[in-house]
């Protein structure tokens, strides 16, 4: 039997920094939308606590798969990741919706953004910064994706740690949310190999920018990366020797042939020009992609055309048979509807049932006609797009547009590698500058302001909050873990912590407790963007992190410790926290307010009038792959 969680919440005080009014970043809606005219969930998000309620199905099978893993990777596939599950889920996805799309509506350093991504095309995405949008999916048809890269530029600066560190603002995007699976069983990894998801960034580098965006150096730790920059004792200033180990080997990932001391502005500008030919590149493959994707979807509405062209059609000769039917002599005659007309002594002309009178079938020809102006506009597009494209090239359209998706993700990898490079050199530039004047010492970075809103600089920030403050990290995890572990537990913990790796040893403790200190971790995190000017943002998504053999007690001290954060408003909470559960959470948190969404595979399906097949709302799609 597990620990009993503390009820000492009263002692329990959160004061936000004075700087923080609302999350760095935050979620205000997700809307799914698994065709044209097919929307099929909007989910609206509130600041604090956000509970997905999946209940799993009744009868026999009891599996789950109601979509809480795919809602938590469709947020991420908004925040830029490039995928939204693994290859077999996201192929069944597409196959079912090919043309479906999801959009976001979040605030990022308190300003708002839309965001639009195909759930076919990962590169057919577009942002937005405003605040309202009236039809998010007639925006992603003039997608570009200079406008999401302008968004991911943004999440670069809001979250670049002010202590030198790689991968800085793609740690904080990592830390907002763990995989499922293989995320729940190391502090340090929130992404499992398998699932499709995420930079494969190693351990080392992740802790270390990890230690950074918590906003203390990790020099004295384990996190220090070992093989391109050996670790350094707390007391000490030796700079990092960069030249001899990684140069070579950037000089021959450029094509340079460098001698015994490589240039590094001579590679600096290769690697800026190699960066500036991969987007050149990239850009015209999600064009020419954009184009075909479009030709397909123009080739689609013409058949729906056609096919509401036949419907109509079929209307309107039914309904010319059944006027000639109430005439009943008219019935009989055998020259045309239109012959009939003209004749002065046919009964249509002396009653005054005059066929091009009739509102509905006037309704109905003009109906035709607008299908038909429709198809002229439609069919000249797409004469465009086959002579921007090339004939030949757009003939098997689908085809087509596989082979070009091969080739902007072989353009992605050219421009993550380019810009690694770039980044790489502009990093060790800096280095060498600050080592100029002695080559053996390096003084520590001076800590970076961070951008306030509007585009002023937060000149005070670091002037407040100590250089390194490792001490307040543990003082933080060890308020949160007093909520979740039971205070005997609790004491257990290093008393004097050299590093983060110390304060994480598991001692005595068994998995369940392990589980609960990671959770403990993630909420001091969390706790810290609030309390403290660090560069992680003030949202943290866990998807169902509970182990079956975990009392109810112990799962719900997550909800509870959520809930006092918020301080008793939701409205005016400093973050956000989004978590899916199997499990019903507290009674006391089953409102509204907290609970965003509520799925219950089984308990109600419908069929749908078009296709004939089953759905149920139950499932996050209301479909079950």
């Amino acid at each position: 039997m597990g620990p009993e969680p503390s009820t000492n919440e009263s002692n329990f005080a959160v004061e936000p920094y004075a700087g923080n009014t609302e999350p760095r970043l935050w979620f205000k809606q997700l809307v799914i939308r698994r065709g044209p005219g097919r929307e099929d969930r909007a989910i609206t998000f509130n600041r604090g606590l956000n509970i997905i309620w999946s209940e799993r199905k009744v009868g026999d099978d009891r599996s789950l798969n109601a979509g809480n893993t795919s809602l938590t990777r469709l947020l991420r596939y908004c925040l830029g990741e490039d995928h939204f599950g693994t290859g077999v889920h996201e192929r069944r996805v597409q196959a079912k919706f090919p043309q479906g799309a999801v959009a976001a509506q979040l605030r990022l350093a308190e300003a708002d953004w839309w965001i639009v991504r195909s759930l076919s095309d990962p590169s057919q995405r577009i942002a937005v910064s405003c605040d309202a949008l009236e039809n998010p999916w007639v925006e992603l048809r003039r997608s570009r994706d200079e406008s999401f890269n302008e968004f991911l530029k943004g999440i670069h600066d809001v979250f670049k740690p002010a202590f030198q560190a790689y991968h800085g603002s793609e740690v904080a995007m990592g830390f907002v949310a763990r995989d499922h699976e293989g995320g729940f069983d190391n502090v340090f990894r929130w992404r499992a190999a398998h699932n499709n998801s995420g930079h494969n960034i190693r351990e080392d580098l992740r802790v270390w920018a990890l230690c950074a965006l918590l906003g203390f150096k990790a020099w004295n730790d384990r996190a220090a990366p070992e093989s391109s920059q050996p670790a350094k004792p707390a007391d000490s200033t030796a700079g990092p020797h960069w030249q001899g180990d990684l140069l070579p080997e950037i000089a021959k990932r450029l094509g340079t042939t460098v001698g015994p001391n490589p240039d590094i502005t001579t590679l600096l500008e290769q690697s800026e020009r190699n960066e500036a030919q991969a987007t050149s590149a990239l850009e015209s493959a999600q064009e020419r992609l954009r184009q075909l994707v479009e030709l397909e979807e123009l080739q689609a509405d013409l058949l729906q055309l056609d096919g509401k062209f036949a419907t109509v059609d079929r209307l309107l000769k039914a309904k010319s048979k059944l006027k000639l039917r109430a005439n009943g002599k008219c019935g009989l005659a055998k020259q045309k509807v239109t012959e009939l007309i003209k004749d002065e002594k046919c009964l249509l002309k002396r009653v005054g049932c005059y066929l091009d009178q009739d509102a509905e079938v006037s309704n109905l020809r003009k109906e035709i006609g607008d299908i038909v102006d429709e198809r002229t506009k439609i069919q000249h597009r797409i004469t465009e797009l086959k002579g921007e494209i090339g004939a030949g090239s757009a003939k098997g359209t689908q085809a087509a547009i596989a082979a070009q998706k091969d080739a902007v993700s072989k353009c992605q990898t050219a421009l993550v590698e380019a810009h690694g490079i770039a980044n790489t050199l502009k990093n060790l530039n800096q280095v060498t500058k600050a080592q100029g004047a002695d080559p053996e010492h390096q003084p520590s970075p001076e800590p970076q302001s961070s951008p306030e809103p509007g585009g002023a600089q937060n000149t005070d920030v670091q002037k407040k909050e100590p250089a390194d403050s490792f001490p307040k990290f543990v003082e933080t995890y060890r308020r949160v873990v007093s909520q979740l572990i039971s205070p005997a537990t609790a004491e257990a913990l290093n008393d004097h912590p050299g590093g983060i790796h110390d304060l994480l040893e598991e001692n005595e403790l068994g998995s369940k407790e392990s589980l609960m200190r990671l959770w403990a971790f993630d909420m001091a995190a969390l706790l810290r963007s609030i309390e403290a000017p660090i560069h992680l943002p003030g949202l943290l998504i866990h998807d169902s992190p509970k182990q079956e053999d975990l009392a109810d007690e112990q799962y719900w001290g997550l909800f509870r410790f959520a809930r006092l954060l918020e301080k008793g408003k939701q409205d005016s909470a400093v973050f956000q926290y989004i978590i899916t559960t199997s499990t019903p959470p507290p009674d006391e948190l089953q409102d509204a307010d907290h609970v965003r969404l509520h799925l219950a595979p089984g308990r109600n399906t419908r069929q749908n009038p078009i296709t004939g097949e089953e759905e149920d709302d139950g499932y996050l799609f209301s479909y079950r792959f």
